[in-house]
């Protein structure tokens, strides 16, 4: 009976501790069940924050991408005015070419009208009108050639200006689908740890 007691014993202390065991066994599945549980959470909030930044990325290359192309518009716009102010300075050159002409010719008839004595006054005041007239319209054309080479100078900076800005924007597309890849693969990594981590 001593034996039989003994025996008990050992069975209860084995069972004891196997029950002992078996609780800490489960405590330990339940809290790496409770941490995998945190860790998917996580997982999930860092591959719902890299979607969003990668929608944010996705959105900047599309705004990057209409900037470009709104100042390839206006690089274009800017390149028809300057030869539109092209053709308005040759319309000038033509209007002072007449001026001069004008000029000489009124200072032709200024000198028949003096050869010709009194007969010729009515003519000489119309020569002199003529020269009048004739220098008037050098006068303004000289102005508006100038301000035609002010606008055609700043026309041209403005091409080079936009031009500069179209290879800005492209560069920040550029970099934008760089960073856009990089946040793909992150998201695809998270995704694959949040796997794992299920």
């Amino acid at each position: 009976m001593k034996q039989t007691n003994l025996h008990n014993k050992q069975l209860d202390k084995i069972v004891t501790e196997t029950l002992s065991t078996s609780e800490d066994v489960q405590a330990t599945i339940s809290e790496t069940s409770k941490q995998a549980q945190t860790v998917s959470d996580a997982a999930q909030e860092s591959i719902n924050v890299s979607n969003t930044g990668r929608n944010a990325v996705t959105n900047a290359v599309t705004g990057m991408r209409t900037i470009r192309h709104q100042v390839e518009d206006i690089s274009q716009s800017i390149q028809a005015l300057t030869k539109k102010t092209q053709q308005i300075e040759d319309i000038i050159n033509a209007v002072e070419d007449i001026a001069d002409q004008s000029k000489t010719l009124a200072i032709n008839a200024s000198i028949q009208a003096a050869k010709a004595g009194d007969k010729g006054r009515g003519f000489a005041v119309v020569s002199l009108e003529m020269r009048r007239l004739a220098e008037r319209s050098k006068n303004a054309t000289t102005r508006i050639n100038k301000i035609l080479n002010e606008i055609q100078h700043s026309t041209s900076a403005a091409v080079l200006f936009s031009k500069e800005g179209s290879k800005g924007a492209q560069k920040g597309m550029e970099l934008a689908n760089c960073a856009g890849e990089t946040i793909q693969d992150l998201t695809k990594t998270i995704e694959e740890s949040a796997e794992l981590a299920s």
